[in-house]
């Protein structure tokens, strides 16, 4: 089951480019948010081989959450393709971005997701709902 969010309205517009292409113009953000929280901004080495012994229905059911753009066109297809988007990036909650890096238009980006792209995967499901507080990217501005 993929699930929907609001970043995904974008993604017929534009194609996922990973969080390098976002780093130059949003470097504050992109810093705070790897600093903050490391082990969704960038995947262990352990992830993949964890995966090993999944059904594919299970692997995608991580997927869902823990990498960029699963199931969506031009968004994670295999750590050997796609390793770029092997974990949670800025494009999972912002949606792809190649077209506002290309442009700088923030009207091509979901700018904030709200509350809406947080419960797609903090759901109390999944992730308990109180784990989700303060600011995603680690700043107080």
């Amino acid at each position: 089951m993929v699930l929907a969010t609001a970043a995904m309205v974008h993604a017929q517009d534009s194609a996922y480019v990973g969080d390098e292409a976002c780093k130059d113009c949003h470097e504050a953000i992109y810093d705070s948010f790897h600093l903050m929280s490391p082990k969704k901004a960038e995947h262990s080495d352990g992830f993949p081989h964890l995966l090993e012994d999944f059904t594919p229905e299970q692997q995608q059911f991580c997927f869902d959450c823990h990498v960029t753009g699963a199931g969506q066109e031009g968004g994670f297809v295999s750590f050997e393709e796609t390793d770029h988007l092997g974990h949670v990036g800025c494009e999972t909650c912002h949606g792809p971005g190649q077209v506002h890096a290309d442009f700088g238009d923030p009207a091509d980006i979901l700018p904030e997701p709200g509350m809406e792209g947080c419960v797609a995967c903090h759901n109390g499901e999944r992730v308990p709902l109180p784990k989700v507080y303060g600011r995603p990217h680690g700043l107080n501005e």
